[in-house]
């Protein structure tokens, strides 16, 4: 069975999978990638203020990237002390603005 690996990129800083999991099939490596994302975003909140990249590219076998998938988190402290008024945490995850996505070797980061 096929073994992939998923790299985190964030913010600029690389965290390299050197162990992999095994897929039975590409869709199958994306289908992960999707689900960790969301995750790895979750427990990463950004602080007040903060806006964060976070990005997955899943390599092959041969180190090739096969896909690439982005989650933009953005924190917000509301009412006394934060930066925006109000009174409840925010985290907004969405796709990554175009103009904020850099083309790399080793795929598209953000």
């Amino acid at each position: 069975m096929p073994r992939y690996c998923f790299d985190l990129h964030e913010n600029g800083v690389v965290h390299r999978d050197d162990v992999g999991v095994e897929c039975a099939t590409l869709e199958a490596a994306i289908l992960q990638a999707k689900r960790v994302l969301p995750t790895i975003a979750a427990d990463e909140v950004p602080r007040d203020g903060e806006h964060k990249i976070y990005t997955v590219v899943v390599t092959d076998e041969d180190g090739s990237a096969v896909y690439t998938a982005y989650a933009f988190g953005e924190g917000r402290v509301r009412g006394p002390g934060g930066v925006s008024g109000g009174d409840l945490p925010a985290l907004r995850l969405g796709p990554v603005p175009r103009q904020q996505i850099v083309d790399t070797p080793g795929g598209m980061v953000g």
